[in-house]
């Protein structure tokens, strides 16, 4: 038997499943680099399209509008603060160590990437038309555990 033969070549709709699932994170990406920008308001579909290097019809497949993305974004920047808060918080330790060590991890963390907190900025500011309760459920957690 050939190596030829061994070797499975992805079908048709596995590569496309591939492509869809790449675009909508390169989607998501991109919306986290525009919102953190722009803010809400400020920012439009086709410069997150542009960054993702898509259609506009491949945003609304994946997410059917600018708001729900915005949603997409706010969860996706409350799951990574929340994942953060879990590692580096240590409750055995006294409330005066473990408080210091959880904001200097997260200073850290907003260094290296300032995205999330530009995204919590521009959440809280967000005008009063938006789904500000669906916001703000998805930093529920983090504002519980705070």
């Amino acid at each position: 038997m050939s190596v030829r033969a061994l070797v499975r070549r992805p079908t048709r709709s596995e590569a496309e499943a591939d492509e869809q699932a790449g675009a909508r994170a390169r989607i998501l990406e991109a919306a986290l680099d525009v919102f953190a920008e722009y803010g809400f308001d400020g920012t439009s579909t086709r410069e997150i399209c542009k960054r993702a290097n898509v259609n506009v019809a491949a945003l609304n497949y994946h997410w059917g509008s600018k708001e729900s993305l915005w949603l997409a974004v706010c969860d996706a920047v409350a799951r990574q603060v929340m994942r953060l808060t879990r590692e580096c918080l240590d409750v055995a330790q006294p409330v005066e160590v473990a408080v210091p060590k959880l904001i200097g991890t997260m200073f850290d963390a907003l260094l290296v990437d300032p995205r999330p907190i530009r995204i919590g900025m521009w959440a809280s500011m967000q005008a009063e038309s938006m789904d500000f309760p669906g916001v703000f459920q998805t930093f529920a957690p983090w504002f519980r555990l705070a």
